[in-house]
């Protein structure tokens, strides 16, 4: 949405009161790697499944957590600091 400000959109966007534009700062890019997690677990172990109580769920979850923890893998897409 780099061009919002242009007469198409913003009368678009300004005027009705359903949408409302959110920014997320760009020192916040790890919210991405967040949001990417909750979407693996979703996937993989959460949907797989049907749970009858939250206890379930929650033993589910933290399955998930000891099995993929046992093998970490660095996050892909994430810059490095610069060395000095």
């Amino acid at each position: 949405m780099e061009h919002i400000n242009s007469p198409r959109l913003s009368y678009g966007w300004k005027n009705n009161p359903r949408f409302t534009l959110h920014f997320t700062p760009t020192s916040s890019s790890w919210l991405i790697f967040v949001e990417r997690w909750f979407r693996e677990i979703t996937e993989k172990r959460i949907r797989r499944d049907s749970f009858e109580s939250v206890p379930q769920l929650i033993t589910a979850i933290e399955e998930y957590l000891t099995v993929t923890n046992s093998e970490p893998k660095p996050l892909s897409g994430i810059s490095l600091p610069k060395q000095f």
